[in-house]
């Protein structure tokens, strides 16, 4: 049972078990944690059963209990060591049952049981290879409807970080400097967070924690009371036993199985997040006119001068979107059509990038206006009003229309003679570079995203099918694969290194071109020793000359970011005047990003103390890659 206020907060309870039929004491009703508690009570068939308690305000009360369904199962769950015990009585009218339990969506145990009625049925799981967790034990009968069902916590202590924070030096004296230590003695991979607060100011401990979190709250319904004093590290018998009130108390979220069997999807309450988003619009006239294929670029540059490249096509009604950008502060989006730059004008961009509502339909404007007291209010007769009426001017296409046959008509072979990119491979490629069908030219003098300013290794990525990037490193630089082979390297035909490439800028580059098999280096006469190649040519000649437009060229709007990241400030006493003003920080110190692995595992900590704290209370946060998680709490007095 469980007891609470209104509010939720749990309400220490006193009283006794009622028969109603004699009003005899049964068994007394006490709480044993946060409100919760429990009591065995044989029950006879026919008979009503009471709880008689007194509140706060010392009123008798009564809460009826259930009464005895003369069908179903009885179920019963217990915890010992590394097993689960599920104790079982039949009076289902059958004796096929059926057994499954769950732990993250996946079916850990299933068992298919004969239980004569009545009989007493034991079985147990085995829990030493489970993850820790809620586990949901269901009981169905023979048609598979769900009968009873239980769920229990299994703690097998295989979530946590070993880890401790180690105390160097700790001076409590006004604006005293203090080092701690934290110590990982995993080698996977962690990132955590360190807060140093003042403890006389907030002397309650953390409620909550990233293990209670993880573990318990986001598998069980209901309000859980300090819910991470189940997972501290002295949690005993008592903890345990109290963990296992929790499972009884609060129902199962995640599975309801007549929504499952009837393959019902959930509702989605909160659609997924965009991020911040562009959003312009193309002018009404502009839209008639324009080639359907037309596309308008972009570049998004932001306040350290990243820039990036974006082709949008406007869908029938001339909306432009493109959303999942993040940026903070704020950030300069340039647009221009790619064709028609010269009507640029002709495209309006919102300065309010994070949604983009919904328009209210002119048929409901009534409800949103205020009583018409002067006798003007719209009407169907008025032209504004059709003009909204017909979606703003914009005709729908909501009438079936029968297009005019289209005769395709080849005009022979296409003229490679004036290919762009034909041209370019003839004024740069040569020897063993010239030509090949099978490779890929990037034109980089005359694409309009080499604009940006990005590096080579973005402008390529994702545009030549099968080529991996890997990522940099300090010491062979940034590895180039394709199709399990690596990548020979080259600049104006010269072979170099991909730390060569890393250090070519793109506004160098006038073409880039990778062949599949090359025939050069470590080429054999058959071909079977053939390696893929990049080649990259700088320029030269009239390439030279800078054709990136200006900011007149392009038509532009700033729009706002997220705010951005600040960091702590934490003063250095050593560096300045150690008794300038007042210090009252009550928070000490946050590091909001400790990162650990194998070759660091120590973290030195240094902090100074405020003009008033004479404990500190320290939290050490975190989780793994492996999943598993660290929560550490101490006073430091």
């Amino acid at each position: 049972f469980k007891a609470n206020f209104d509010n939720g907060l749990p309400f220490e309870v006193n009283g006794v078990i009622k028969k109603q039929e004699t009003g005899e004491v049964l068994v007394p009703l006490t709480s044993t944690h946060d409100g919760m508690g429990r009591f065995d009570l044989d029950i006879e068939p026919g008979s009503k059963y009471y709880a008689e308690w007194t509140d706060q305000k010392g009123n008798t009360m009564q809460t009826w209990i259930p009464e005895a369904q003369k069908t179903g199962i009885s179920l019963k769950l217990t915890v010992q060591k590394d097993k689960l015990f599920y104790n079982l009585i039949n009076k289902t009218g059958s004796d096929s049952l059926h057994v499954l339990m769950y732990m993250y969506q996946k079916i850990f145990y299933r068992n298919n049981l004969v239980v004569l009625p009545g009989e007493p049925f034991t079985a147990a799981v085995p829990l030493s290879t489970l993850p820790s967790g809620v586990a949901q034990l269901t009981v169905f009968d023979a048609n598979w409807q769900p009968v009873a069902e239980r769920i229990a916590f299994v703690d097998n202590k295989n979530y946590r970080i070993t880890s401790q924070v180690n105390t160097k030096s700790v001076k409590l004296q006004k604006r005293g400097r203090n080092e701690l230590e934290i110590e990982v003695m995993d080698t996977i991979p962690a990132n955590m967070s360190l807060s140093i607060t003042d403890a006389d100011m907030n002397a309650a401990e953390t409620a909550n924690s990233i293990i209670s979190g993880l573990l318990l709250q986001g598998d069980i319904r209901g309000y859980i009371h300090n819910p991470a004093y189940y997972f501290t590290d002295t949690a005993g018998a008592a903890q345990k036993a109290a963990l296992d009130l929790v499972m009884m108390t609060h129902g199962w979220r995640r599975y309801n199985w007549n929504i499952m069997a009837a393959q019902k999807m959930p509702e989605i309450k909160s659609a997924v997040d965009e991020y911040l988003g562009v959003y312009g619009q193309i002018g009404k006239e502009m839209l008639e006119k324009m080639d359907p294929n037309e596309q308008v670029n972009l570049i998004v540059k932001t306040i350290d001068s990243t820039n990036t490249f974006y082709s949008l096509k406007p869908d029938k009604a001339g909306l432009l979107k493109q959303t999942n950008l993040v940026f903070y502060d704020s950030a300069r989006v340039y647009f221009s059509f790619n064709k028609n730059k010269e009507n640029n004008k002709q495209i309006a961009f919102s300065k309010f990038n994070f949604t983009y509502p919904a328009m209210y339909s002119i048929q409901n404007a009534g409800s949103l206006l205020a009583p018409d007291t002067a006798g003007t209010l719209l009407t169907a007769a008025q032209a504004v009003f059709k003009y909204h009426n017909s979606n703003n001017g914009i005709k729908t296409f909501n009438e079936e229309k029968t297009l005019e046959g289209v005769t395709v008509k080849s005009g022979g072979w296409r003229n490679w003679k004036n290919d762009p990119l034909l041209k370019m491979d003839e004024k740069y490629a040569s020897g063993m570079f010239i030509g090949g069908s099978l490779g890929y030219s990037l034109d980089v003098v005359h694409d309009e995203k080499s604009w940006t300013k990005i590096d080579i290794y973005n402008y390529i990525r994702g545009t030549i099918p099968g080529l991996i990037i890997g990522n940099f490193n300090l010491t062979s630089g940034r590895s180039l694969a394709y199709r399990d082979k690596s990548v020979l390297v080259y600049i104006d035909e010269h072979e170099m290194t991909t730390s060569d490439l890393e250090s070519l800028s793109l506004s160098q580059v006038a073409y880039i071109k990778f062949i599949p098999n090359f025939m050069g280096k470590g080429a054999d006469a058959g071909g079977g020793s053939m390696n893929p190649a990049l080649s990259v040519y700088t320029r030269k000649g009239d390439d030279l000359i800078d054709r990136r437009p200006t900011d007149k060229d392009l038509g532009s709007v700033k729009i706002a970011g997220y705010t951005p990241v600040k960091e702590f400030y934490s003063p250095d006493y050593s560096q300045t005047n150690a008794n300038a003003g007042t210090d009252a920080r009550s928070t000490l110190l946050w590091m909001p990003y400790v990162l650990t692995d194998a070759k660091t595992r120590r973290i030195p900590v240094v902090f100074y103390n405020n003009d008033f704290t004479r404990r500190f209370r320290v939290v050490l946060e975190g989780i793994n890659e492996e999943g598993k998680m660290l929560h550490i709490e101490k006073i430091i007095q």
